[in-house]
């Protein structure tokens, strides 16, 4: 209601009667009577006028009397009738903002509010002596001018063009460089007749424009209109094209220069008030001294194109990833021509020399090429990749990789093919501002190349086709045409035609390229069958009315003979040393397997090499005679269940007390205060959470526990930085994932009751651990899967336990999988957002806190309607490329996701709220756009409240006055946690300690040298173990570069840990690159081991034992040296492997 106010002060400011009455409204008692979980808002405006009688100020809601000090209010009831519904659900519903931020941000938009005008910009090269080289520049006057503007809304810097009418259009243009991007700022000294400002970046600015056709539309102003949108562009389009030439060298360095010390002062002023980087005076003056001259770019490329192919793409790598200038390379060419010469039989040494030394190229050994590169096992390949940006196409690797279908067929020319990412500067996803046409921006720049091609290296390369997991990381695959092992010539068409026949989705581009997708994603060989031990057979279904419903979808079955088939082909391919399976027992598998994709669980009644495949498992048809068994996935193992956001915003709808999530984020915090005390504390918190198994550190830690070491050494730094980061990655996911770990509860693959045993609402389980020690779940269980977003994705079950005697499980007892029955109306896979038994992980809860008192009726959504072409139209490769075109540009699923749970954090019903119900169908409708072609249209989807509850922020986190401190549990949650300080530390100082005196070297010295001599051969050092340590130096150096975020590399300790220490704007994009970060590690750290265990020779435990030793005092010699740290875990893992298997051999 309204309510006016009568009596203010002459003295009082609209300021401090808006404090007044926020003390009266949010203290008792009248805080009281607001039951939402943030501060009531309000509305108030003030009316200042004179009447006949005095000065009246004011007019608000309430009835009665309040009094604040010195002045006494008189409220009185409104007569005004028609009060706007809008006003009243927007107080409703927005918490109250505090003036205060109204007013910092006011006081920062002043300061940052004025325009300077500019007399150059220069875009250049830093030169190692600090001395910039302008290869770029465009001067301003009076006919043409340009100023540098600070736009706080996008928290950027803009260097903005007047625009001109040139040639029938006028097309304003603006460099903006965000604040987080500038690395440096460096400017002219006071006096100095040269006035300017160097700013050095992170990565590269966005180039932007508009283009009219109206000459006087704004022809006084900088930019256009700001309704109008921007379009995005790769450089700054000029009628020479200069700039597009030189964008993808030269924008990480531009200056500005100006006409006056005071116009410099006042940019230098703004980036002060916006909290860039402290300025600092010039070492030198600019001087251009020709690094990428059309000339010498031109020369460059022909004499880059005249090598072979791993040459070639090196040479492009150290240029276009800046490592070093066209002119520094181009001076090395007879060097890099006189090294080529020297090894012309092997190119791949020659690639690796090059990535080891650099710009260092003219001062390499060519005497000592180093150890070769350990080959990878069958089922990896040395992939090269591409990361395609706004400004520049990026060569990078290769790096091992998983393998697919098409690169085993191809496998003589696997370096044809190559990896290419599409992303925006500093390897994140696309993402534009407001008022940016990203959308044209990706048109132009993705599309033209998937239609067009690229370039690398002087190689063309064509679009070829993704893998599903692949697209989502906006990554696909392009071939050059090459000859084959049978001397055909193979282009792109010809790989994609001997995929299969896709004749049943060919007028579906997306689906026709989801069917196509099976052939790139990664996975392992394992037996070879003959086509006709293949056999279809139909889905177990019902139908109830209109609806049908498929309680098999996706999975087939095989004997258990196969199965152990399939777990000793998967063994055999990972190691020809091991005797032992590290392998657990499994009964279910992810396959592709000619044109079907699903999952093979075990049938005890089978006994024969027949595998049985569902009508649903079929996608295309391939035709063979005989067939790999292709496995993407082994459910050897019971993953743990965690906690998300969206599953605890259901769970507290549905009724689960916010005290519980809080006892298990307590649980957890113990678990992690525990690391620091103990190595058993540490091996918990790493086991528990993924961390530290690329260098299998639980398992080396473990060992070192049983030999004594009971904590950390306090004077290893590394080790204490690196458990410093394993917390903080814990603690960063629990903070802003609330990411917890739920005690007797796990994440499961799910399978059919093929046996019909289970009756409606049952389900079995069994849960075969590491030590072999089988655990039957029995009683109530909550299932649900991610993602969940309606809160009907979470249902009750009842687990039979143990299985009865005349049940099929007394025979199979399919470990690690959830058994879903065959009864029911709906599919209880189906029931939770839409799963199948394709692969589909479920979540199966028995921790009771977590029980909800009800469940919610599970969410039902017709089937998405395909996006496809004209009747008689087929699909080609274009439409495919237009849609990866459509998905970069509509993939909405995050946003949606985002938006509801801000919405339900806002709402009295939570996650029953109808607008959150309405984004849960339109969630149904984007995870379905991969293979339907149909995006989740946004057109009147339901907005976020304007004010964001505090978990929402992210970890790169701006002042603001929209946030509020959220009451529900996601607040609650985030609030309890505070993240440990990871400043990256300063270079260890070398400490003189003897050799082998630290503690670690002391537990385990004794018993190595009661089985080996503890000296070490020179000759076994100079010809294995240092030219070893050097090739895992490299490799590990080329890892640390390319999955960093920024431009610095990551450490030792982050690798150790596996993770990704650097705050991001995209957690997800970072979660993606930590993932290939620890994939990486993990195949370097295979191949280190195989290396010092002699797995391609017949050597002795002794001898494994002896090179693991070697590799051990390598390491603490060469401690200060990079990748020492690391290279010393994995010798002592081979160390511990190699004792144990002398152990084993004594006990036989």
């Amino acid at each position: 209601m309204d309510v006016f106010i009568k009596g203010i002060s002459l003295q009082a400011d609209d300021a401090t009667v808006h404090d007044h009455i926020r003390n009266i409204l949010h203290q008792p008692p009248l805080s009281e009577y607001w039951t939402r979980g943030y501060p009531m808002n309000f509305a108030l405006i003030i009316h200042r006028y004179k009447n006949r009688r005095s000065r009246r100020r004011w007019r608000e809601v309430t009835t009665g009397i309040l009094t604040i000090p010195d002045v006494r209010l008189i409220f009185t009831e409104s007569n005004r009738s028609n009060l706007d519904p809008h006003d009243i659900m927007t107080l409703l519903e927005t918490p109250y903002r505090d003036p205060e931020m109204l007013r910092e941000r006011v006081r920062l938009e002043k300061a940052l509010g004025e325009t300077v005008p500019i007399t150059t910009l220069q875009f250049g090269w830093l030169d190692r002596d600090q001395v910039f080289s302008p290869e770029w520049v465009r001067n301003y006057g009076t006919d043409d001018p340009a100023s540098v503007a600070f736009l706080e809304s996008r928290r950027a810097i803009a260097i903005q063009e007047k625009a001109k009418f040139i040639i029938g259009r006028y097309t304003p243009r603006q460099v903006v460089v965000r604040f987080g991007s500038v690395e440096s700022l460096s400017h002219s000294r006071a006096g100095d007749p040269y006035v300017a400002i160097l700013f050095t970046l992170h990565s590269p600015p966005m180039f932007e424009e508009q283009e009219k056709t109206d000459p006087t539309a704004r022809d006084d102003i900088f930019g256009p209109d700001e309704e109008e949108k921007w379009t995005r562009c790769s450089s700054l389009h000029d009628l020479s094209n200069e700039h597009t030439r030189l964008a993808p060298f030269v924008s990480l360095a531009f200056m500005i220069t100006f006409n006056t010390q005071r116009d410099r002062e006042a940019v230098i002023a703004m980036c002060r008030a916006a909290h860039l980087p402290k300025p600092q005076p010039l070492l030198a003056r600019p001087s251009y001294r020709e690094h990428f001259t059309a000339l010498l770019l031109s020369q460059l490329e022909d004499f880059i194109s005249s090598f072979t192919w791993p040459i070639a793409f090196q040479l492009s790598a150290l240029l276009y990833d800046l490592t070093i200038s066209a002119r520094e390379l181009y001076q090395l060419r007879e060097e890099i021509s006189a090294l080529v010469n020297r090894r012309q039989n092997n190119p791949y040494l020659v690639a690796e020399m090059i990535v080891e030394f650099g710009e260092q190229l003219r001062l390499l050994d060519y005497r000592n090429p180093g150890h070769s590169v350990p080959q990878p096992e069958s089922n990896l390949f040395l992939s090269y990749h591409a990361n395609v940006t706004p400004t520049s196409i990026i060569p990078r690797g290769p790096y091992p990789d998983q393998s697919n279908r098409v690169l085993r067929r191809y496998h003589a020319n696997n370096d044809s093919f190559i990896r290419v990412n599409f992303s925006d500067e500093a390897r994140l996803e696309f993402r534009f501002e407001r008022g940016i046409d990203g959308e044209k921006f990706v048109r132009d720049r993705v599309g033209t190349l998937l239609k067009n091609g690229i370039s690398v290296a002087g190689r063309r390369f064509d679009f070829l086709g993704y893998s599903n997991s692949a697209l989502k990381e906006h990554a696909v695959w392009f071939v050059t045409p090459f000859i084959d092992a049978e001397g055909r010539h193979v282009t792109a068409d010809i790989v994609r035609a001997g995929l299969g026949n896709f004749d049943q989705v060919i007028r579906c581009p997306a689906r026709y390229g989801a069917r196509m997708s099976q052939a790139f994603t990664s996975t392992n060989t394992s037996i070879t069958i003959e086509a006709e031990e293949i056999l279809q057979i139909p889905d177990i279904e019902q139908v109830f009315g209109q609806r049908r419903v498929i309680f098999t979808d996706g999975i087939g079955c095989c004997s258990r003979q196969t199965m152990d088939d399939i777990k000793d082909a998967l063994e055999a391919s990972r190691t020809k040393k091991k005797k032992k399976s590290r392998r657990g027992t499994f009964s279910a598998v992810q396959v592709r397997l000619a044109g079907n994709k699903g999952v093979l669980s075990v049938d005890y009644r089978m006994t024969d090499n027949t595998i049985l495949v569902r009508d649903s498992m079929n996608k295309f048809i391939f035709e063979a005679t005989s067939l790999d068994v292709e496995i993407a996935d082994v459910f050897d193992h019971p993953k743990p269940m965690y906690l998300n956001r969206p599953l605890i915003m259901i769970l507290e709808t549905l009724g689960v007390p916010i005290p519980v999530f809080e006892q298990l984020q307590r649980s957890l915090i113990r678990t992690i205060n525990a690391a620091a005390q103990s190595t058993e504390g540490v091996v918990k918190l790493l086991a528990d959470y993924g961390l530290g198994t690329a260098f299998h550190v639980p398992s080396v830690l473990t060992s070192l526990s049983k030999r004594g070491l009971a904590s950390i050494p306090h004077d290893d730094e590394f080790m204490h930085r690196a458990v410093n980061y394993s917390e903080n990655d814990v603690l960063r996911s629990l903070k802003h994932k609330a990411r917890i770990r739920v005690p007797d509860s796990w994440t499961l693959v799910g399978v059919a009751d093929i046996h019909g045993y289970l009756r409606e609402g049952e389900i079995f389980v069994c849960i075969l651990d590491s030590s072999g020690r089988k655990r039957y779940l029995d009683g109530s269980v909550l299932v649900t899967r991610s993602p969940a977003i309606h809160p009907g994705d979470v249902q009750m079950a009842q687990a039979i336990g143990r299985p009865p005697p005349d049940s099929p499980f007394t025979h199979e007892d399919l470990p690690n999988c959830v058994v879903f029955p065959l009864l029911g109306t709906r599919s209880l896979p189906q029931s939770l957002g839409g799963g199948d038994l394709d692969g589909d992980l479920y979540n199966i809860v028995q921790y009771q806190g977590l029980f909800p008192p009800q469940t919610d009726q599970p969410a039902e959504y017709p089937p998405t309607e395909l996006h496809q072409l004209p009747e008689g139209s087929q699909c080609t490769i274009d439409h495919v490329a237009d849609f990866v075109v459509d998905f970069i540009n509509n993939d909405r699923l995050g946003q949606i996701s985002m938006t509801n749970l801000i919405i339900a954090d806002n709402s009295d019903e939570m996650s029953r709220d109808e607008r959150c119900l309405r984004l849960a169908a339109l969630h149904s409708v984007a995870v379905d756009f991969q293979k339907s072609g149909k995006p989740a249209k946004l057109t009147g989807m339901p907005r976020k409240p304007p004010q964001k509850p505090d978990w929402s922020l992210g970890e790169i986190v701006h002042s603001s006055d929209d946030v509020y401190e959220s009451q529900r549990a996601l607040g609650v949650l985030f609030r309890n946690v505070e993240l440990p300080d990871t400043k990256r530390p300063p270079k260890p100082q070398h400490k003189e300690l003897s050799l082998l005196q630290d503690e670690i070297s002391v537990k385990i010295t004794g018993e190595v040298e009661a089985i080996i001599p503890v000296d070490v051969a020179p000759q076994l050092l100079d010809e294995t173990i240092l030219p070893l340590f050097h090739t895992f130096s490299r490799h590990l150096a080329r890892i640390c570069t390319s999955y960093t975020i920024g431009r610095q590399p990551l450490t030792e300790e982050e690798c150790w840990a596996g993770t990704i220490v650097a705050k991001s704007s995209q957690q997800g994009r970072r979660a993606d690159m930590q993932a290939r970060m620890r994939e990486q590690c993990s195949i370097l750290s295979t191949m280190m081991r195989a290396a010092l265990s002699g797995e391609d020779k017949e050597d002795t435990a002794e001898e494994w034992l002896t090179r693991a030793w070697a590799a051990w005092v390598t390491s603490r010699k060469l401690e200060d040296r990079f990748g020492a740290k690391l290279y010393g875990w994995i010798a002592l893992g081979s160390i511990f492997d190699a004792l144990k298997r002398i152990q084993e051999r004594e006990q036989e």
